[in-house]
């Protein structure tokens, strides 16, 4: 059985921002390229992601460093709250936008270097 935490890396990439619609799902950067490159993808669970990753030699330098930059946040926000999703969150739905959501909502319970990495949402 594997861990909150395997499964914390490996669908943390569609952690940062929650995704909702295609436009949040990678933001402006990325906006022109998922209609043209993505527009069939279904906007859940990451996939909207998976197709700019898949087609990275066909979308705008702009979006490459949008989808860089994610992945750095993503980096961080799984070496900072890893032990703390496995701890607060345990029993959680593994979907890396449910461990987030519920880091935020017990964000008194989670280390300083955790609080530091969870995204700014207003209300939390």
């Amino acid at each position: 059985m594997r861990s909150i935490v395997s499964v914390f890396v490996a669908t943390l990439a569609i952690a940062v921002l929650a995704p909702g619609n295609r436009a949040a799902a990678k933001g402006d950067a990325c906006k022109k390229d998922v209609v043209k490159v993505c527009k069939k993808v279904a906007p859940f669970h990451g996939e909207v992601r998976k197709c700019l990753v898949e087609h990275a030699s066909s979308i705008s330098q702009g979006c490459q460093d949008e989808l860089a930059t994610d992945d750095g946040r993503r980096k961080k926000l799984h070496a900072s709250c890893a032990k703390d999703a496995n701890k607060v969150c345990h029993g959680v739905a593994h979907r890396s936008s449910r461990i987030v959501a519920c880091l935020l909502a017990h964000k008194s319970k989670v280390s300083a270097a955790c609080r530091g990495a969870l995204p700014k949402v207003p209300g939390h």
